[in-house]
């Protein structure tokens, strides 16, 4: 009788271990969502956060029309860095240098470029805001 008890013991610990190991592993290796959470296809991630914000991945796999255009602020590491906009052919419609972004008018293809770009940090739709909520 000692043995089987031995054996079942074992295999507690065993279990217990490979649990706690799983619990790590998903602990570490899950991605943790930025202010839009954890939209988007995958691309465009940087340090496991996704760039592409909630809403705006929604609206691009909705309209799968190629020539759409969506109205969106992109954040950037830094300020000089709006310059990658221009390169890409799109003049912003606004540039806030204070919080390093700009707002522009671009297409999913462009969307998918600005967040493949390393110096890129989120992109959003430019939508109305209000402090208390629709008017």
């Amino acid at each position: 009788m000692m043995s089987s008890d031995k054996q079942y013991a074992s295999c507690r610990g065993e279990r217990a271990k490979a649990i706690i190991v799983l619990f790590a592993h998903l602990l570490v290796f899950t991605p943790t969502p930025t202010c839009g959470g954890e939209a988007a296809n995958g691309k465009g991630r940087t340090g496991g956060h996704m760039k592409i914000e909630t809403s705006l991945a929604d609206e691009l796999r909705a309209n799968r029309d190629d020539s759409r255009k969506f109205s969106v602020i992109v954040s950037f590491k830094d300020s000089a860095s709006v310059e990658l906009l221009r390169h890409l052919g799109v003049e912003p419609t606004a540039v806030y240098q204070s919080i390093a972004a700009a707002a522009a008018v671009v297409t999913a293809a462009q969307i998918a470029t600005l967040a493949a770009a390393g110096n890129v940090t989120s992109i959003e739709l430019d939508q109305p805001a209000a402090a208390l909520g629709p008017r």
